[in-house]
């Protein structure tokens, strides 16, 4: 269930090893049980040596890194969850200040509304450059930077 009440069910679950193109990596108030989950983290390692893209939205950098999908690699999370991140998992090269962090075949970024526009360079990497800019003036995500411009 979502924090906002939704109930999502699922069609497979990490225990039906699917083969997967893109894996999203989602974030969660309460990181911790997820964190010491095993099975999960273990289907983060196999996936990342597998997919064509990971990606993760806030605290999910802190899954990627547990799995080692960071190592090496510039990445973000939550903003002002960054020195956390990088005590962690010293082998990820945390940045900060940044939205959206592009490295190799890996997309981070801060939650919320930033989450959007990692979402835009991963359509645009899968698809192309228009065509997520096709489907970002579709939604009409651009009127929030033009609302405080004005």
């Amino acid at each position: 269930m979502s924090e906002e009440g939704l109930r999502v069910t699922a069609d497979r679950t990490i225990y039906d090893a699917p083969k997967l193109d893109v894996l999203l990596v989602p974030s969660a108030y309460g990181m911790d049980p997820l964190l010491r989950n095993r099975d999960l983290i273990g289907f983060i390692r196999t996936q990342a040596k597998s997919a064509s893209w990971l990606a993760s939205n806030c605290s999910g950098a802190f899954l990627l890194a547990a799995a080692g999908a960071l190592d090496g690699k510039k990445a973000t999370t939550w903003a002002g969850g960054e020195k956390s991140l990088a005590d962690a998992y010293p082998a990820v090269k945390v940045q900060v200040d940044q939205n959206v962090v592009v490295d190799d075949r890996v997309i981070t970024s801060n939650g919320g509304p930033v989450s959007y526009q990692a979402a835009f360079q991963l359509l645009a990497r899968l698809s192309s450059d228009a065509f997520a800019r096709e489907v970002a003036e579709q939604i009409q995500f651009d009127r929030l930077a033009r609302a405080f411009s004005r």
